[in-house]
């Protein structure tokens, strides 16, 4: 059985407590953070997708970025980025760009806010170890491609899986020769 003690905020993401997963009831909100993995290549990118656990108890078998957790006590949105990139791709040692600043999300069931992250390098698909506890599979993938898988077959992907892949690419895009001129 998870021990593990969830932030719990109010609306303006202040920290009021913080419960075990299965007490965290539906007027609960809590904290999220996710992280997209990319590889540049030939002018276009690669993003790292990864398929949640079939049983898993929220959204089993759905993709989603590469890496997402749920904000423990004592421990802060960067923290939890870190740590999930660790446990669930196999990556250590990364430098995690902010994509944004904390959003609200509400889809009827869960509330909580979430902080993106962007792992920017030249890795293979090889290069990633899943958690089979956590994931089922990693897939790499072309940017452009999956925006039109996920418009075809949005049934695959988590609910929000498309604002955050549109957010993606305009922050990638936006930042193109920040990220040259810096190594990144």
């Amino acid at each position: 059985m998870n021990n593990d003690r969830y932030v719990v905020v109010d609306k303006s993401d202040n920290i009021i407590g913080a419960k075990l997963r299965g007490a965290i009831g539906r007027d609960d909100i809590y904290r999220v953070s996710s992280i997209w993995v990319v590889v540049p290549s030939n002018g276009k990118y690669k993003v790292l997708i990864a398929q949640r656990g079939l049983d898993k108890e929220i959204n089993p078998g759905k993709w989603q970025p590469s890496a997402a957790g749920t904000v423990e006590e004592d421990e802060s949105y960067e923290a939890n980025a870190v740590k999930e990139l660790g446990e669930e791709v196999g990556l250590t040692d990364v430098k995690l760009i902010p994509m944004s600043d904390k959003s609200h999300f509400h889809d009827g069931e869960h509330q909580f806010f979430s902080k993106r992250f962007v792992a920017i390098g030249d890795w293979q698909e090889s290069d990633f170890v899943k958690q089979d506890s956590e994931v089922e599979a990693l897939k790499l993938v072309d940017l452009d491609e999956l925006i039109k898988d996920v418009q075809k077959n949005p049934e695959k992907y988590l609910k929000k899986f498309m604002d955050s892949l549109l957010y993606l690419k305009q922050f990638l895009e936006k930042n193109h020769c920040e990220r040259s001129k810096n190594g990144y």
